[in-house]
């Protein structure tokens, strides 16, 4: 029996639809009216479309008919007889074939009465009349040089050797057999009618599944609904399914195992294909399980199984998965990324997440659907360009969208751009709200509160409000969520999720309000201004966010929303406002136009109080604190322990004090060790009068003191505290003493200014970086980065900007964090520290020498300046003591003195 094993993956231009099955290359005088005459009958009989050049004129160059009849084949079979050779017409055929198996072309040969190695070596006959070519085209010895190294290729390839040693009729048979497996194999799938962006991810594919590689491997392909898994796989399956000795494209797995009767058809489909025809002859799941295990377990195989929901959906096709012959390859299309993790344990499992398409593709596909061509007219461009912006990448969108479109005038395409923003799409609707009915009821609710209320937020803030609301450990439900894609964690640890996804969560949030007359979670600011101006029932309302278009003046009455757990408010000014309810995790309020909170609201459920551009002076505990731009917020009290983020760019009236605080308190929720001293001294650190900065005020106290006392307030006077504290009533101030808490894995910490400490951080310098040296152990640190904001154009002040830190060791560049400021940021310093457990696996050396980099994203000069001022490290170093008179003429420092310098 033959083994495919073609190297070559085939071009797209393969993907179109073959006129041949087969065609048969052959010398007419040994073979025309015995073996092939026979072998084509048997063919044509059994349905497989042959091409024979019995009717075609000879000449002494092939004929353009057939080499298109070649190109047009998708298997070839080359009966090699005693006079092959001295045909050049049949040597320029093997040419032809060999360049079209190059591009996916499946070639078979038959050594009919001579020996394969007098084939590959060019003895005997096939000898002879080579050399003769040699001497007769020496005009032209590439031409004979092609014809020896098709020789030597066709010879080497697996296919059947016919000595008149059995039947002849047999021997076709067995031929006939394993043409239409191949044939199966050859039948491509439809794909999609404009592929664009296909080839990027094909390519990708290709080289995960590595298919040289003669392991066992199981793919998944994974994404948001909507981005193209299926279509990716069926590019994939028709680019490399003759590679195989059986394939099979199993569609919609998850829809039809619903039924008995459809994971048996699912079963009789892969035997069959697989199998070139044989039916599946035995009853039962579990019987069929385990003839399909035993029949295929020899056979190289490709097997896609597309949209699978559940595990159970795999094993009911291929029970265990560790039963597969060396070189196949399983891919699977799924939503949920982590639900095959368990096969991991049988074969090589890899993930590839399909990502949205960039812009161009976007609007090449847009364009294609929506007028038949690649680009717009003039006239549709700005709308063209809303309705991508819209899309976000997701092919499904842009194909109903355009369609949608297509033939219509401009007024039809600012009224459906309008609908479309407003009211989802219910072709789309329906695709993306699979993956929302896969859920449970508690997972149901945690997407739904994440897609009105915490798109953005920090992931551990995002648990420990949702753990406050739900009263139990929500990690595993959002892991569920992204493991759907649902929802992404972005580098910065925030969650995040598809602006079309998120349309889907508001949409169904709005469907269950009406179903049920009662409003849980308002998020569209209509709704909202409706029902706290109306007199309609409020106990059921557990989140709300306001978002008027210009600010307005309201009365809101919040006393009887006794559910209400969220609160987000833009744009209104209320200057009475009576109370909160108390069960408030979040509240959000930009510009909050009152100078405390209400006197009887208790925030003992409080987890994250966000109020920039507002003149409050703080009162009580939270988790996150956001004070951006609390321009006459002058003090700080010490915040509780569970408090993990404080952001208090542009409070520049806080004082000496708080600032001194914040940082004490900064290290000491880290752990991170004390009276830490650089062995080099002041040359990795800032002077004085070495700056030319402005005189600031943020660490103003007397350095000499502080020096002595090394432990960094953390064991200060509790009564100068509490003192303190008192004017603010902070009841759990006082427990801050207790170092009973655990210590955070990450903490950030925002302040105004652009003078990092001394007498914290040991390692400094002016730009964007700062180098130290550690040995075997790579300890902990944290960082300080100070940035200088010049915005030069204010209509961009809502808009962000991207800082990321970067690790170089050995080598190796770790990205550490990244994340966005807005654009209306003054200068401030970002304190951030973050317990990397992934770095503990680097091999150090006995010296290493660090290099913490920090990168801001480039903007347009006439927008803004962002100017990287100074670079800090708190670290316990090996850096050696800098002998300024040893080293003056050495060529090599490994821990180099400050230099000044400013980077952008």
């Amino acid at each position: 029996m033959a083994i495919l094993t073609n190297k070559q993956a085939f071009s797209s231009s393969f993907t179109q639809r073959c006129k041949y099955d087969v065609f048969l290359s052959f010398r007419g005088e040994d073979t025309r009216n015995g073996f092939t005459s026979n072998l084509n009958g048997i063919l044509r009989h059994n349905g497989i479309n042959t091409f024979m050049d019995d009717e075609l004129q000879r000449g002494e160059k092939i004929s353009t008919e057939l080499l298109e009849a070649i190109e047009n084949s998708k298997i070839s079979i080359i009966v090699f007889s005693k006079n092959y050779a001295t045909s050049t017409w049949c040597l320029d055929e093997l040419v032809k074939i060999l360049e079209c198996k190059k591009n996916g072309q499946v070639v078979f040969p038959v050594f009919y009465e001579v020996d394969p190695s007098d084939v590959r070596n060019q003895r005997g006959k096939f000898g002879e009349v080579l050399a003769k070519y040699e001497e007769n085209f020496k005009y032209d010895m590439n031409k004979v040089q092609r014809w020896r190294a098709a020789l030597n290729e066709a010879g080497n390839l697996s296919g059947w050797d016919y000595k008149n040693d059995r039947p002849q009729f047999r021997f076709i048979q067995e031929i006939f057999e394993e043409i239409s497996s191949a044939k199966l194999n050859c039948s491509q799938v439809f794909v999609v009618k404009y592929p664009v962006g296909i080839d990027s991810r094909v390519k990708e594919i290709s080289c995960c599944l590595d298919i040289e590689s003669n392991d066992v491997r199981v793919l998944v392909i994974h994404g948001l609904p909507g981005i193209g898994k299926t279509t990716v796989a069926k590019a994939i399956f028709n680019l490399i399914a003759y590679h195989f000795e059986g394939s099979s494209f199993l569609e919609d797995v998850r829809e039809n195992s619903k039924t008995n009767d459809g994971v048996l058809q699912l079963q009789e489909a892969l035997y069959y294909e697989i199998l070139g025809g044989r039916n599946l002859k035995v009853h039962g799941i579990s019987k069929r399980i385990n003839v399909i295990m035993e029949k295929l377990h020899h056979k190289k195989i490709l097997l896609i199984l597309d949209d699978v929901e559940k595990l159970v959906q795999v094993e009911n096709l291929l029970g265990k998965c560790n039963w597969f012959a060396s070189g196949s390859r399983i891919i699977i299309t799924t939503r949920e990324k982590k639900l095959l993790s368990t096969l991991r344990e049988d074969c090589h499992l890899i993930y590839y997440k399909v990502k949205e398409l960039n812009e161009h593709e976007s609007r090449e596909l847009f364009c294609q659907h929506a007028f038949k061509r690649n680009k717009p007219t003039e006239d549709y461009l700005e709308l063209v360009h809303q309705f991508i912006v819209y899309a976000k990448g997701l092919p499904l969108v842009l194909k109903i969208i355009g369609s949608d479109l297509y033939d219509k005038n401009l007024h039809c395409w600012k009224s459906a751009l309008d609908k479309y923003k407003r009211i989802p799409n219910s072709d789309i609707q329906e695709v993306l709200k699979i993956s929302y009915d896969g859920l449970d009821r508690i997972q149901q609710d945690i997407f739904l509160d994440i897609a009105c209320f915490l798109k953005g937020f920090y992931k551990n803030l995002v648990v420990d409000i949702l753990q406050s609301s739900n009263f139990h450990d929500p990690y595993y439900d959002i892991e569920k969520l992204i493991g759907k894609s649902l929802i992404v964690v972005a580098n910065d640890d925030k969650l995040l999720m598809h602006d079309l996804i998120q349309q889907m969560g508001l949409e169904i949030a709005r469907q269950e309000s009406e179903v049920s007359r009662k409003h849980r979670r308002l998020s569209c600011y209509e709704d909202a201004f409706e029902v706290l101006n109306g007199d309609m029932e409020l106990d059921e309302i557990q989140g709300i966010t306001l978002s008027l278009p210009q600010p307005r003046k309201m009365q809101l009455n919040l006393e009887k929303m006794r559910s209400l757990k969220y609160l987000i408010i833009r744009n209104v000014i209320c200057e009475d406002l009576k109370s909160f309810p108390n069960g408030l995790r979040l509240l959000d309020w930009n510009e909050f136009p009152l100078l405390s909170l209400p006197s009887t609201f208790e925030p003992t459920k409080l987890i994250a109080l966000k109020m920039p551009w507002s003149h409050i002076e703080l009162d009580e505990h939270f988790e996150i604190l956001g004070l951006h731009h609390c321009w006459n917020l002058p003090k700080i009290p010490r915040l509780p322990h569970c408090i993990q983020v404080v952001f208090a760019i542009g409070c520049n009236s806080l004082n000496s004090q708080s600032r001194r605080r914040l940082l004490n308190q900064f290290e000491e929720f880290i752990g991170l060790q004390q009276n830490i001293v650089c062995a080099r001294g002041i040359w990795h650190q800032d002077s004085d009068s070495e700056t030319n900065f402005e005189s600031e005020l943020e660490f103003d106290f007397d350095e000499a003191t502080f020096e002595t006392d090394s432990t960094f307030e953390t064991k200060s006077n509790p009564e100068a505290d509490n003192e303190f504290v008192s004017e603010f009533e902070l009841n759990e101030a006082t427990s801050e003493t207790d170092l009973t808490w655990k210590l955070y894995d990450s903490y950030s910490l925002l302040l105004p200014g652009t003078k990092i400490p001394k007498w914290w951080f040991n390692h400094q310098s002016f730009g964007s970086s700062v180098s130290f040296s550690v040995g075997r152990k790579l300890p902990s640190f944290a960082i300080c980065v100070a940035l200088k904001l010049e915005l030069k154009d204010v209509t961009y002040r809502c808009d962000v900007f991207n800082c990321s830190i970067y690790m170089n060791i050995t080598g190796f560049k770790r990205l550490l964090v990244s994340t966005h400021f807005s654009l209306d940021s003054v200068s401030f310093m970002w304190f951030y520290y973050i317990r990397d457990n992934s770095l503990e696996d680097i091999i150090l050396e006995d010296w290493n020498e660090i290099k913490i980099l920090c990168k801001c994203s480039d903007l347009d000069p006439e927008i803004a300046n962002i100017t990287i001022e100074r670079c800090g490290v708190h670290v316990s170093c090996i850096c050696p003591p800098f002998n300024f008179a040893a080293n003056e003429d050495a060529n090599f420092n490994p821990c180099p003195p400050l230099k000044k310098m400013r980077t952008s």
